[in-house]
């Protein structure tokens, strides 16, 4: 039998911006650092914290965390040699790096998650066969290389994916029954697709967004309510949509935007007040009206680019417009302006 680290985190709620829900590394056990007490508390504050960020209230969730890690640091410190200790600083690292990510403050966030890594691999040394160690590593490598990918700084990301994909595939590989395992290794594959696609290798990219909407799809039929893998689909049919139309395959780029859709718009129905849900129905038609402007089909292109809109709109009129997302409307007022008057004889959708 594996024995495996128990979670003692809240459920993480969805990082408004990030593209996917993030994986968190599992805290490492109070009771074998003496900690319990202490860490009770802690892990209060990050519950604190995600409720905070559910509601689309970064900066104080931001501050919520980082309360947690000073505490942590500061556990650390008072034992240098507890491993446990400094593995949950590792943790905190990582959750006030997704919301620093979530703000756009990118430098601070690839700081704090490097100093995870690097934690990471010292404790490796002294425990290489620790599987929730490696986890670790790879979390940390991902969330390094998607801020490089969202810098623009391609080669290096490709770089860290590549160090990243072999991690999860030797533990998706080492116990297929993991559930948690098989989905990391479809997080990666999805980013390394994102970085084939930005150095124009789609087929390559399409080849990993395939693996991963594979593995994706497995997880989702064994739990058809469980909204995170259902989501994942989702992500996964944009990305191979993407492809595809890059591909110039708009037959299947299109059922894969409109697959897409129909799962995120059961998912915001369901959750009216989840933030990432929210969100991600207007990502889709955001990829619809890109479709359609790219297949030259002007009205159905506008129709989708202003729900697009319509959502943005709400969301910032109910202050839950990640920062990141402010300057989506001005682009989408550009690529509305930009379209060819519509013929009134092209049908409209739904």
């Amino acid at each position: 039998m594996k024995i495996r680290i128990p979670l003692l985190l809240a459920l993480a709620a969805v990082t408004p911006i990030l593209p996917g829900a993030p994986a968190r590394p599992h805290d490492a056990n109070p009771q074998t650092s003496g900690d319990s007490p202490s860490e009770k508390s802690l892990t209060a504050l990050v519950a604190e914290g995600d409720h905070l960020t559910a509601v689309g209230r970064l900066e104080p969730a931001l501050a919520v965390y980082s309360e947690g890690l000073a505490q942590r640091r500061k556990l650390s410190q008072e034992a240098p040699a507890d491993a446990h200790r400094l593995r949950n600083v590792s943790v905190s690292l990582n959750i006030v790096g997704d919301t620093l990510m979530a703000l756009g403050r990118n430098d601070e966030a690839r700081a704090d998650f490097s100093e995870a890594r690097e934690i990471a691999r010292r404790l490796s040394l002294q425990d290489p066969s620790n599987t929730e160690l490696q986890r670790d590593a790879g979390i940390f490598l991902n969330r390094i290389g998607e801020i490089y990918l969202r810098q623009g700084e391609i080669s290096h990301a490709a770089l860290i994916f590549s160090e990243a994909l072999p991690i999860f595939r030797k533990l998706a590989e080492t116990d297929p029954a993991d559930l948690q395992w098989q989905r990391d290794l479809g997080i990666t594959l999805n980013k390394t697709g994102k970085v084939a696609a930005a150095q124009g290798h789609y087929a390559e990219a399409l080849l990993a967004y395939q693996e991963a909407l594979a593995l994706r799809r497995k997880l989702a039929q064994s739990d058809p309510t469980n909204t995170k893998w259902q989501r994942d689909v989702a992500v996964s049919l944009t990305n191979l949509g993407d492809a595809y139309l890059a591909l110039d395959r708009t037959d299947s780029a299109r059922k894969a935007f409109t697959e897409s859709l129909e799962i995120k718009r059961h998912l915001a129905q369901a959750a009216p007040d989840n933030l990432q849900f929210q969100r991600d129905l207007w990502v889709s038609y955001w990829s619809l009206g890109t479709f359609c402007q790219k297949t030259d089909r002007s009205a159905e292109a506008k129709t989708w680019f202003e729900r697009a809109r319509a959502g943005i709109t709400a969301m910032k009129d109910q202050n839950r417009l990640a920062p990141s997302d402010v300057g989506r409307l001005p682009q989408l007022d550009a690529l509305l302006a930009a379209l060819p008057p519509a013929a009134d004889a092209q049908d409209t959708p739904k």
